[in-house]
């Protein structure tokens, strides 16, 4: 029994002796054990303010720990590093004290996974520590990998939309471009971090597909701003003020829909033909029902082939046949503009 107290002991000495110290603590201690020319470190203190917790107190010195590794990753650039930055400056307009100020602010966000921090907390001096610390080469390894990673995305992104415009695949084409969109400022980032962190980063070549990524980004919005193309036929005997009315009512919803109309069937992205049908149904005194059968078909002119086929039904009611048959008509065209929306991209 005397010797498990006794290992009880010891271990409580263990714990009340780092209650009331740490080694890291000690800025001797730091530069022996984490020598700059490996490590990038910050440290803070700060003393717990009446409507401090200590909990708060180690919340407020952790972030300012991370604050001050990120500025030992702007005092600790080579000389390598600073030629490298002047060049980039000259290439794509950056301050360079802009750039440094931004990069602070990337490391200060602590995104990057292998940062590590300790934290101490004295309860004698009411004071909490922080140190936060990264291998260089670590850091320089996972933005080299993240580099690769966004480089492979934006390209697949790009690749994807203009295979898709081609098809004329527009809505689909365009969230992947906008996809693409949302990587390029994070690979801007990582690549200027990199300028800063990595003599010996390559950073020419990166520019200059960062800039072709922006010049192609501007190249495939200028192709999706142009709507999709559609033209209209319809094959039908009925009256021609009933096919101008469906025609207009159609069209009408698919051009306030991001679609334009044809003149001709050669420009068209897509061909809709429109087989209507007029179904007198049966009146109630004053009031005559007339039924809008329609029939559509819809082409993809890329893919060269019928992509969609559907029959669309509406009643009308009126005090004459032809408002019967018209409020038969508006409703089955909304059924169908709305319909072929989701099938047109």
């Amino acid at each position: 029994m005397s010797k498990v107290l006794s290992v009880l002991f010891i271990l409580m000495a263990n714990i009340s002796v780092f209650a009331s110290n740490c080694y890291w603590c000690d800025s001797k201690w730091r530069d022996a054990n984490y020598p700059q020319d490996i490590y990038y470190v910050g440290y803070a203190s700060y003393v717990k303010q009446t409507n401090d917790s200590p909990n708060d107190a180690i919340s407020k010195v952790k972030e300012e720990a991370l604050h001050q590794l990120s500025q030992q990753i702007i005092v600790n650039v080579s000389s390598a590093s600073t030629s490298n930055i002047t060049a980039v400056n000259s290439n794509q307009g950056y301050d360079e004290q802009e750039m440094f100020e931004h990069i602070s602010s990337i490391t200060s966000q602590a995104k990057i996974t292998n940062i590590k921090i300790e934290s101490f907390y004295d309860t004698k001096t009411l004071t909490a520590h922080a140190m936060a610390f990264v291998v260089k080469e670590e850091l320089i390894n996972t933005y080299n990998k993240e580099l690769d990673i966004l480089i492979s995305r934006i390209d697949s992104h790009f690749a994807i939309s203009s295979s898709l415009i081609e098809k004329n695949e527009k809505t689909i084409a365009k969230n992947e471009c906008d996809s693409a969109l949302m990587y390029i400022p994070k690979l801007e980032d990582c690549i200027k971090m990199l300028v800063v962190i990595d003599p010996n980063f390559s950073h020419g070549g990166y520019l200059t597909k960062l800039s072709d990524y922006k010049i192609n980004a501007q190249s495939l919005k200028s192709q999706l701003l142009q709507c999709i193309k559609v033209f209209l036929k319809i094959e039908s005997t009925i009256a021609a003020n009933y096919q101008n009315l469906l025609s207009g009512e159609v069209l009408g919803g698919l051009t306030g829909n991001d679609c334009s109309v044809c003149k001709n069937e050669q420009e068209a992205d897509y061909i809709i033909t429109i087989l209507p049908n007029l179904r007198h149904s049966s009146s109630d005194g004053d009031i005559q029902y007339v039924f809008a059968d329609i029939n559509v078909d819809l082409y993809n002119t890329y893919k060269n082939k019928i992509i969609y086929t559907n029959s669309y039904s509406a009643k009308g009611a009126g005090g004459s046949e032809d408002k019967a048959i018209r409020k038969a008509i508006s409703k089955t065209a909304n059924l169908i503009f709305n319909d072929l929306m989701t099938k047109i991209k």
